[in-house]
């Protein structure tokens, strides 16, 4: 997906490198901050996130509106085709079309709306009989539908309503009539022997008619699950339609009453329409990215709740165990790395965080409060300040100062756990009463019905 958006990745970097500082600086950086909280370790780069968020909306927008630009030329082409002065007519039974045209005609001002109705095409006289012919010359193997041959019928047959792309009417007659019905499906279960059917066929069009006759011997059918199931697929069949007149095309008058006639279809503007839902998704997107981070965000705040009491617990089992308050903080930030968990623990991370600063000669009480900031959180915050100032009076009586806010940090926790739970009930309230009233329903209509 990147490789896609790397050329306009390139651009927007290009477009946020010259906007001014002063414009966009809050922002910035909150959104370096945001990095910050949400990849420990890691250098923000604002300017890259906002760059590919820009990506993914231009390449929208690119594409996007390149597809409405060919669809409106497509439409533009579709209106420069009428100038040729005439309509395609129906095809033979296809019924016939209406359409609205605009016109303009010389010497009017402004364009008028006509409503035409263009029949279909109808066959001659010599061309209805070459179709009676051919028709009756396939009409057998047509009608035999899954059966090998009328010699030997254990299936339906089929009756069409019409023939010929439905320009030509087909009425069928069948004997004995309780075998088969008009629509070729076996009423009752013949003799094992087979009985015989006399099929006859009166094709219709206009006032031309012709009739077939042909003869058909039915067996029982050896019918299978299958056969039954793609029985009752097969039985609804639409085929009708009417025909048409002698010419495929509608000519269209070049003048009235002396005057130059122009044709065109109204202009849809599908490439307008298409531009807006191309923009309104652009924007969806960037709302949703932002959206993304958020989520983020609440994850990380309730992961942070959740490890607190943890982290406390481990720091007062040290203490007690005869560690300084530096190597108890390197040793649970250590055994973290050393486990390599597969989800990211960002208190964990941000304790490994402190110990590089502390490697790096940053002050261990500085390193302490500033890992508290970054948590974000408050009993983070107070945690790093009671770090920091026990650093300075000495470590008597942290153990249990860690012990009493580990409690309260499994109040904090199960508080937080508490509220979850109370948001995911009312999520589930909606469906709760959907399937209450679907109870009632069933309940109460039937005693209704009874009365």
């Amino acid at each position: 997906m990147k490789r896609l958006l790397f050329p306009f990745y390139r651009i927007s970097l290009w477009i946020i490198g010259r906007i001014p500082d002063s414009i966009w600086k809050e922002k910035k950086r909150e959104t370096a901050e945001r990095q910050s909280i949400l990849n420990p370790g890691k250098k923000p780069e604002p300017e890259k996130y906002y760059a590919w968020r820009l990506a993914a909306v231009m390449a929208i927008l690119f594409w996007g509106m390149g597809l409405a630009v060919f669809v409106e030329i497509m439409m533009g082409r579709a209106e420069e085709s009428m100038l040729s002065m005439h309509l395609l007519r129906p095809a033979y039974g296809e019924g016939y079309r209406e359409t609205e045209l605009e016109v303009s005609i010389e010497g009017e001002s402004g364009n008028m709306v006509l409503p035409i109705q263009i029949s279909e095409q109808e066959y001659t006289a010599e061309e209805i009989q070459e179709i009676f012919k051919e028709i009756t010359g396939e009409l057998e193997q047509q009608i035999t539908g899954e059966n090998p041959s009328l010699e030997k019928v254990r299936n339906d047959l089929v009756f069409p309503a019409s023939l010929y792309g439905g320009a030509v009417e087909a009425e069928w007659m069948v004997s004995p009539a309780d075998l088969l019905d008009t629509k070729g499906q076996i009423l009752r279960e013949p003799e094992e022997t087979g009985e015989l059917a006399e099929i006859r066929v009166l094709l219709k069009y206009r006032e031309y008619q012709a009739e077939y006759t042909c003869y058909a011997c039915i067996y029982p059918p050896a019918r299978t699950e299958g056969e039954m199931l793609g029985k009752h697929l097969k039985e609804e069949v639409v085929r009708a339609d009417e025909k048409g007149k002698y010419e495929n095309k509608l000519i269209l008058p070049e003048a009235v009453d002396g005057r130059k006639v122009i044709w065109k279809k109204p202009s849809l503007h599908m490439g307008a329409y298409l531009g807006v839902l191309v923009v309104i998704g652009a924007a969806l997107v960037w709302i949703q990215q932002k959206k993304s981070i958020q989520k983020l965000e609440q994850q990380r705040k309730i992961q942070l709740i959740r490890d607190y009491p943890e982290i406390l617990f481990k720091m007062a089992m040290l203490l007690g165990a005869g560690l300084t308050l530096k190597g108890t903080f390197r040793k649970i930030a250590e055994e973290y790395r050393e486990q390599k968990p597969e989800k990211l623990r960002y208190a964990y991370e941000e304790m490994w965080a402190a110990c590089k600063e502390m490697e790096n000669g940053v002050g261990e009480a500085a390193a302490y409060e500033k890992f508290g900031k970054r948590c974000g959180e408050p009993g983070y915050i107070k945690l790093g300040s009671i770090l920091s100032q026990n650093l300075k009076k000495g470590a008597k009586g942290l153990q249990e100062l860690l012990e009493q806010e580990a409690e309260t940090g499994f109040e904090d926790r199960k508080h937080a756990a508490r509220k979850l739970g109370e948001e995911a009930g009312t999520k589930l309230l909606f469906p709760m009463m959907l399937m209450l009233a679907i109870v009632l329903v069933v309940l109460t209509v039937p005693a209704v019905m009874s009365f």
